[in-house]
């Protein structure tokens, strides 16, 4: 979950997926709601391990439509809010909201081909940067 750049520490979790256009877990079905639940609840434990080190949560975007507008109107808020959203949870868990930092990617850093409806929703996601 962990790689290591330097002195910076990432944890790519492709797994905490969010509802279209929402920085929430609504209306998911409920495995995947609580994969998510599981999944930041580790990520928690793993951030308290890591007591030294601030914390940027990035939130990503789908990008639909792909234009400027749509980026800065849409998908930054959108991202932002679901760092924002990831950054309570983590708080609920222990982690420490001194130590987090929201950043929203938008649609920038996509993981999966945003045209293809069986894997876009992997572009609704979080990125967790540990920085010492």
């Amino acid at each position: 979950m962990v790689i290591r750049d330097g002195d910076v520490l990432r944890i790519q979790i492709p797994s905490i997926t969010f509802r279209a256009n929402h920085a929430d877990f609504i209306g998911l079905p409920a495995d995947r709601i609580e994969n998510n639940n599981r999944v930041l609840r580790r990520v928690a434990e793993i951030l308290n391990r890591f007591r030294d080190y601030r914390i940027t949560v990035e939130g990503h975007a789908n990008p639909i439509i792909g234009t400027a507008r749509e980026e800065a109107e849409e998908l930054q808020p959108l991202s932002y809010a679901r760092a924002n959203a990831t950054i309570d949870i983590l708080a609920g868990h222990g982690v420490s909201r001194s130590r987090m930092f929201p950043v929203g990617r938008g649609g920038q850093r996509t993981v999966a081909n945003a045209r293809d409806p069986d894997n876009n929703w992997k572009n609704r996601r979080v990125e967790f940067i540990l920085i010492r």
